[in-house]
């Protein structure tokens, strides 16, 4: 119990010599995602001027930082990591082209990324409670990989995007058995909070109401594409990323 409470409850953590396994794949490419999301908004939305070539300079110059700070030598890497990390900033450079043509299209907004909801949230969002037959509780906590806004007059619509690295499917038949649950526990806890900071961060004006829009999986698994000697780097990363796919559930209205 006492390991339990220091882990989860204090979050301490032994210190681990700096090193990169292939399981850390998908910690890389949220941070790349994150930080590549963040320069490409701002408070008034979407930056409408970045190209092909701008995405790429983002993911790579934050591949460097990350590999900076895994091995300040670089010389020193290996020729094994070298390539994992050549081969994962080219997936990065993928969605990252996946999601800016996406938020070029839609109205919604990226506002929040890596939320946590209970126990250490910033933005103050409590932990979803289940009531257990025996008439105990359960308190859930967790991460938003994350959050998406579209404000329609005071009231802000809320979608939430987990990001996996490997494939995931969203199965509506689970849900009414109770499995997989996650992300719209997730989803209902952003919308219910009361928390003055979230709802400014989310930009929801006084009178307005958190809204649920949507809870998405978004997989980086996609299957591999043809090419010939002529296709170039852009074309075929837009090949690749055509193949990117999400799956969940999203509220069927017209605003």
């Amino acid at each position: 119990h006492l390991s339990y409470y220091c882990r989860y409850v204090l979050r301490l953590m032994e210190n681990e010599r700096a090193s990169f396994r292939y399981s850390d794949s998908g910690t890389f490419i949220h941070r790349i995602l994150e930080v590549f999301m963040r320069a490409i908004t701002n408070e008034q939305g979407l930056r409408r001027d970045v190209e092909f070539e701008d995405i790429r300079r983002m993911v790579l110059e934050e591949t460097e930082r990350y590999i900076l700070e895994l091995s300040p030598n670089r010389e020193k890497l290996g020729k094994r990591l070298s390539h994992l990390f050549k081969r994962l900033s080219r997936l990065a450079v993928t969605i990252a082209m996946d999601l800016y043509a996406e938020f070029r299209d839609s109205e919604f907004v990226p506002r929040l990324f890596e939320a946590r909801i209970g126990h250490g949230s910033e933005y103050g969002i409590a932990s979803p409670v289940i009531e257990l037959g025996n008439g105990s509780r359960v308190n859930i906590y967790g991460v938003v990989d994350r959050i998406d806004v579209f404000r329609s007059g005071d009231d802000v619509y809320i979608k939430v995007v987990d990001y996996k690295t490997g494939s995931k499917k969203f199965s509506l038949r689970d849900i009414e058995r109770g499995l997989n649950t996650q992300l719209l526990l997730y989803l209902f806890a952003v919308c219910r909070s009361q928390s003055p900071l979230l709802r400014e961060k989310l930009g929801c004006g006084e009178d307005g109401t958190l809204k649920p829009a949507g809870a998405l999986y978004m997989s980086t698994a996609f299957p591999p594409v043809k090419l010939d000697s002529k296709t170039d780097e852009k074309t075929a990363l837009e090949l690749a990323a055509a193949g990117i796919r999400r799956e969940g559930i999203l509220v069927d209205r017209d605003e």
